[in-house]
């Protein structure tokens, strides 16, 4: 379905966003609203997002033993979002876009387009496409050590990896990279 949750949400089956009116292809599921509450979303769960649905992520987001699946001509919008742990997984034209949020030991499976900063923390084993949303537009921040992982992709066009702002030595950042960066 379509619409708001602006409460608490442990999520232990199936949340799906899917369009109820074909002739309303566009249509929305704001997990804690449209304004950023402090409840974190927990996720052991499936949330999915299908038939050209967007889902907007504001907030903590606990996805362990979760995944979020982002499906053909659907997208996830990650609103100053943090995700933690589980897989995130698009198919076809499924994307799902970072506007100043941060992925901690999770499994990306997919599509992640940077709109503008993305923070990551930890291991990430990335199977999928990291790139910004259009060229230079997007840049990955490294907080602390973090180690890359995976067969995928981060495509920089134009784009930069840096140390996260609020890193109280900046200096001390470092990525490990065990995958492909061009």
């Amino acid at each position: 379905g379509v619409g708001s949750f602006d409460v608490a949400v442990t999520n232990q089956g199936l949340i799906h966003a899917i369009p109820f009116d074909p002739a309303m292809p566009e249509s929305n599921l704001w997990l804690n609203g449209p304004i950023p509450i402090e409840s974190v979303f927990y996720n052991p769960g499936i949330l999915r997002a299908s038939n050209g649905s967007k889902i907007f992520l504001n907030g903590p987001c606990d996805n362990t033993g979760g995944m979020i699946e982002v499906l053909d001509g659907s997208r996830l919008e990650l609103m100053h979002s943090d995700i933690t742990s589980g897989t995130l997984q698009t198919e076809g034209s499924g994307e799902i876009v970072s506007h100043d949020s941060s992925l901690t030991n999770l499994t990306l499976e997919g599509n992640l387009k940077l709109d503008d900063q993305c923070t990551l923390i930890g291991t990430i084993q990335n199977e999928g496409t990291i790139s910004p949303l259009n060229p230079g537009t997007g840049e990955l921040l490294i907080q602390d050590e973090v180690t890359l992982t995976g067969n995928g992709t981060v495509r920089l066009e134009d784009s930069q990896v840096r140390s996260a702002d609020d890193m109280p030595d900046p200096e001390t950042a470092r990525l490990i990279n065990q995958s492909t960066i061009e």
